[in-house]
């Protein structure tokens, strides 16, 4: 595994204290029992091929199972991995987390917060224990499991006092004025907003940013109109500092859903954490 994440014999012996040499006999040991190059050679970087994936994946499977069973006979905590999409990570979980622990003191919870096309990929290589995602589910992915988990509705927004629109209920033609600030590639809320809307209003003007805050901030200084969850805006509306769209026709929900590799063991923890997440 050291090889693989690294790409060099060198940087792996000095993660795991051994010499160079050592790693390489070590892995041509393994490419030699299983009959099969696991790695292609470019230059001095080692970029593993379809077998070393393939074999990365059962290993870090393994790996885990590994420790797990360490812990099941140890005094230390049971560490948890989840991966969330940045809605998710950012504004459902931690409240979530935090009474999690409170519950159950000798778990420890570790939460990677990505884009969902990231989170899907980290799960597909275990990196993860569970994942959160928003938009469409991992089809693609045949060792997957997704389960809905919540629905959740984006709202089109603007600034309480936007040069856009002086009321809050816009025709299509002067919502198609104002520059759309999205999301970029690979986000669960940019995948919703081009199947639900884009697909059927074309907009003028369309702005990429890389994070739901800052598309909230720019909102706020009134550089276009915005398009996320409720979760994350209904602070500044509640505060009247924002204000929600109303365009008739326009009405955008989506499933939030939980993700698992299908060879991944449930622990007992990670069980207990699921079943705390679905009675919230």
């Amino acid at each position: 595994m050291a090889v693989y994440e690294s790409g060099s014999t060198t940087k792996a012996g000095q993660e795991l204290a051994l010499s160079q040499s050592a790693v390489s006999t070590g892995l041509k040991d393994i490419e030699t029992q299983l009959n099969v190059w696991l790695f292609d050679r470019v230059g001095r970087r080692l970029n593993a091929n379809r077998a070393g994936k393939m074999l990365a994946v059962r290993a870090k499977s393994l790996l885990s199972d590994v420790q797990e069973i360490e812990q099941l006979f140890s005094e230390q905590a049971v560490v948890l991995h989840i991966g969330a999409s940045t809605t998710i990570g950012t504004y459902l979980l931690p409240k979530i987390i935090a009474s999690f622990i409170k519950n159950y003191p000798n778990v420890e919870i570790t939460l990677h917060v990505h884009n969902s096309k990231r989170i899907i990929q980290g799960i597909n290589d275990i990196e993860y224990d569970l994942g959160f995602i928003e938009g469409l589910p991992p089809l693609n992915y045949p060792n997957l499991i997704h389960e809905a988990w919540k629905e959740d509705k984006l709202i089109l927004f603007g600034a309480a006092s936007s040069k856009y629109f002086s009321s809050n209920s816009p025709s299509i033609i002067q919502l198609q004025q104002a520059p759309l600030i999205l999301r970029e590639f690979g986000s669960g809320t940019r995948a919703i907003i081009e199947q639900q809307f884009l697909d059927h209003i074309k907009m003028q003007k369309i702005i990429e940013i890389g994070h739901s805050e800052a598309i909230k901030q720019s909102v706020l200084y009134d550089l276009g109109i915005g398009c996320l969850s409720t979760y994350v805006v209904e602070d500044l509306i509640e505060q009247g500092k924002l204000k929600k769209l109303n365009v008739k026709g326009v009405n955008i929900s989506r499933t939030l859903w939980q993700i698992r590799h299908k060879s991944k063991y449930i622990k007992p923890a990670l069980q207990s954490f699921i079943r705390f997440v679905n009675q919230i």
